[in-house]
């Protein structure tokens, strides 16, 4: 441990309150760094330590973190010490959970490091928050500790608080709390702890927090870009394959929702189709969400190239082979209903969604044509799609040879965005589907991302400006900022 380690002193009764410093205020401070999946007791702790009439209301307990960004708070009448120089004061930076169900690692760590940009703040130690009570330590608390591990923090740097001890009940109950505590100091961190990391119990009341606090040890400083996403951040990788994971999880999602609005289709229910029209549109923005961050990657991780190529190529392959399924149901729907004269208006209304479906079809397609040859691994994708212009039967390659100069048409002509989408969503309007096939999933996966998966025509609206988060043509307006940033994408390779 450094020689020039700050004790913390208490200088009288413990309180907080919010801060809103601005940049150059957190020098001559002590910030500690409170991490940990979400409802691991990261906002019940500083609820603790602000006492029991705090009316702070920030923690809560669900799968979606309370906290959507870092939040600072000056701990009054708590210095950091170190005769005979000046004392500091003492932060607490809460900041949302790792495995929330909307926030993936990547945005959380941007966040963390965004903060610390604006605020200039450098951070002094980490708390770690986990869950005493899980009867074993879950898939995914075991991938942030992973992740946690990757970071290579200091040990002297790193505090484990296990909590809920408050929650155990009966006898059988502490004897396994007991013994994941065991579990924690001596295999999962045995070589941190013997390092000087230290590892405590939380028992959610006001003096267990100054406890708590008042036993750290402030022995130097997290590294100053421990959470830059650079291509020299050791918790790249891990950070990299967890966004991936997020990405496989939304397509399945989102491919699920697709079907079911597929079967709505041919069996009308009005009084599910709001359900699950809302909820396919969420599934999409999770989706577009996570795959953006995959595209803001400006440099794939060490030894991550093929996988981040293949990644790419393989949503791009999902949305075209997902819009040529869904075309090819509504096409097959509304045959089915000619046949049998079924109700004029819904097959007006089919009608008018088919091209649309084409003309996402025929967009996605010209897409995958443009990324080139597939990655080592993957197979191409080859449609089965004839259209015809008044009679005439033209191959799917000059179709969607139209649309890729459309999409360079609307990255290209200065005009705005509301006409630009409507130049494409208009392209090839007059085609009619003679005949669709949807090929089988796996017969075109890539080998290093999963298959299975679900359309995407968007990416994520905060990269494209304000405008974008207004729902009135909100589809329409990021399926082209989703072409517009594929296309930068090219351009990059």
């Amino acid at each position: 441990m450094p020689i020039y380690a700050r004790r913390i002193k208490l200088l009288g009764e413990v309180s907080i309150e919010r801060s809103n410093g601005e940049p150059g205020d957190y020098f001559a401070c002590s910030p500690i760094l409170l991490l940990g999946t979400t409802g691991s007791g990261k906002s019940s702790f500083i609820e603790a330590l602000a006492g029991k009439d705090n009316d702070l209301r920030i923690s809560g307990g669900g799968l979606e973190s309370v906290t959507q960004d870092p939040q600072c708070f000056k701990v009054h009448n708590v210095v950091s010490s170190r005769p005979p120089r000046n004392d500091w004061g003492v932060y607490v930076v809460d900041t949302p959970g790792f495995s929330d169900s909307k926030m993936s690692e990547v945005q959380i760590i941007r966040k963390v490091y965004g903060f610390q940009c604006e605020k200039l703040c450098k951070m002094d130690h980490a708390f770690y928050f986990h869950r005493i009570t899980d009867k074993r330590i879950p898939g995914t608390a075991r991938r942030v500790l992973h992740l946690l591990k990757a970071f290579e923090i200091k040990p002297y740097n790193l505090t484990i608080v296990t909590t809920m001890w408050d929650h155990i009940h009966g006898d059988e109950g502490m004897k396994r709390a007991e013994s994941n505590f065991v579990e924690l100091r001596d295999v999962i961190w045995k070589d941190e702890i013997s390092k000087g990391a230290a590892i405590v119990k939380f028992e959610n009341t006001h003096a267990s927090a100054i406890d708590i606090i008042g036993s750290t040890i402030i022995a130097g400083a997290l590294n100053d870009n421990l959470f830059q996403l650079s291509s020299k951040n050791p918790a790249g990788p891990a950070l990299f394959y967890e966004l991936l994971d997020r990405l496989d999880i939304s397509r399945k999602r989102k491919n699920t929702l697709l079907e079911e609005k597929i079967q709505l289709f041919t069996n009308p229910r009005p009084e599910l189709e709001s359900v699950v029209v809302s909820e396919l549109e969420e599934a999409e923005e999770h989706l577009a969400n996570h795959f953006n961050q995959v595209m803001e990657y400006r440099q794939s991780p060490p030894g991550l190239d093929d996988i981040f190529q293949s990644a790419i190529y393989q949503h791009i392959l999902d949305i075209t082979v997902s819009t040529q399924h869904f075309a090819q149901a509504i096409f097959d729907t509304l045959s089915a209903f000619r046949s049998r004269k079924h109700d004029s208006a819904h097959i007006s209304k089919l009608e008018k969604i088919l091209e649309s479906a084409k003309s996402d079809f025929q967009l996605a397609h010209a897409t995958l044509r443009e990324f080139g040859p597939p990655p080592s691994g993957s197979r191409p994708f080859t449609p089965s799609i004839t259209i015809t212009y008044a009679g005439d039967i033209v191959d799917t390659k000059t179709v969607t040879t139209e649309a890729s100069d459309t999409v360079e048409r609307a990255q290209t002509t200065e005009v705005p965005l509301v006409e630009s989408v409507d130049a494409i969503a208009d392209v090839d309007v007059r085609t009619n589907v003679v005949q669709l096939s949807s090929p089988s999933l796996s017969s075109t996966s890539a080998p290093t991302v999963a298959n299975n998966q679900g359309p995407c025509d968007a990416v994520e609206t905060q990269a494209f400006g304000p405008e974008f988060s207004t729902k009135r043509g909100f589809r329409r307006r990021i399926k082209v900022a989703f072409y517009k940033a594929i296309r930068r994408f090219f351009k990059r390779r």
